[in-house]
């Protein structure tokens, strides 16, 4: 009976080891940066946010809604 406690025990020692879940917390709030693959020079940009947006806002491209700047992206 002794034997068959021990090994449950260390059976659920395990089940529980391999389910916990662990987390990573992000702060967002820090500066980030962007830039392109083959590039070197590193961009600042907006988290929550898209790159679209940081390319207008460091002005790579012109705002898509304005005159033909859509198509000329």
């Amino acid at each position: 009976m002794k034997k068959y406690f021990v090994v449950i025990f260390f059976m659920n020692l395990v089940l529980q080891s391999l389910t916990q879940k662990t987390t990573t917390v992000t702060d967002l709030n820090l500066s980030w940066q962007f830039r392109q693959s083959d590039a070197s020079t590193w961009m600042p940009a907006v988290v929550p946010g898209c790159v679209h947006t940081d390319l207008i806002a460091n002005k790579v491209i012109a705002h898509p809604f304005y005159g033909t700047s859509e198509a000329d992206c």
